[in-house]
């Protein structure tokens, strides 16, 4: 048990949750459209949980907060999104000034391997990612498509996702 600090709160998709089971939660994201998505639907939410639940608008390479968390997340690949080491160390560095002694840092990273970095090479869309019904149609679909470049050099992954009307 203990608070949580959440780097890419964005909407609020996994900080809300965590807020419904009576977790001390704070969220900081970079982008305040997103953060503005999640306050949003904070406003549904009961006093209870609004009191215990802190949105920031900052960056994770140079956040300071006023607390210390037993746990730190950063899901959906958020630190893969930082492009050089620098960065990486100065996230990574903000998680350590941010975790209580024994805290723990919980994150997802994705790590292509050559045969998905060689089939990445030309860039052309993927098959579908996800294919969603529009609610209350029952007939118009949305789909995602994913298109992916690499470039071995830098060792950087593109991802270029596109929704589509699916009929």
């Amino acid at each position: 048990g203990g608070p949580i600090l959440e780097f890419g709160a964005g909407t609020g998709r996994i900080g809300l949750e965590l807020a419904r089971a009576g977790v001390i939660y704070t969220g900081v994201d970079l982008a305040p459209a997103m953060l503005d998505v999640f306050r949003a639907k904070l406003e549904g939410e009961d006093e209870e949980l609004r009191k215990r639940t802190r949105i920031k608008e900052g960056d994770l390479r140079t956040m300071q907060l006023d607390r210390r968390f037993a746990c730190v997340i950063a899901p959906g690949g958020v630190l893969s999104h930082l492009l050089t080491d620098d960065d990486r160390r100065r996230a990574l560095n903000r998680v350590k000034a941010h975790l209580v002694p024994g805290g723990f840092l919980v994150l997802d990273a994705a790590i292509p391997s050559f045969e998905q970095l060689g089939a990445a090479q030309d860039g052309k869309p993927t098959k579908p990612e996800a294919e969603l019904e529009r609610s209350g149609t029952g007939k118009s679909k949305i789909r995602r498509m994913v298109s992916v470049s690499a470039d071995p050099a830098s060792q950087l992954l593109r991802l270029h996702h596109e929704w589509i009307e699916a009929g």
